[in-house]
């Protein structure tokens, strides 16, 4: 992550908690990773995690998507969820990774 970048997340944390997300995936094979801020320090993670068949080493395989770093980010920031909807679901980015995906493939 650059350095620019830590700083920014830092200095917004003071208004209120920001995270850094991203993913990696192909045909259902990814990683993620998150991390947070809180008053100008890094009180959440960072949350490194791979779907059971990556080769994403030294990230750990991590089999139930609502445990994935993305979700524990989001619920960190106060995402509630319900019934079988994850946080990831809950904030509308599944809708998104799809709309992406056709736009994509066109």
């Amino acid at each position: 992550m650059p350095a620019a970048l830590v700083a920014l997340a830092r200095e917004r944390s003071n208004a209120g908690r920001v995270v850094y997300v991203e993913a990696e995936s192909f045909g259902g094979v990814g990683a993620q990773a998150s991390v947070g801020w809180e008053l100008g320090k890094l009180t959440f993670g960072p949350v490194l995690n791979q779907t059971p068949d990556g080769d994403y080493d030294p990230f750990p395989a991590v089999p139930e998507p609502a445990n994935w770093a993305i979700n524990q980010a989001l619920e960190w920031l106060g995402v509630r969820t319900h019934g079988d909807v994850d946080a990831f679901e809950a904030v509308g980015f599944t809708k998104r990774r799809h709309w992406l995906a056709d736009r994509w493939s066109s």
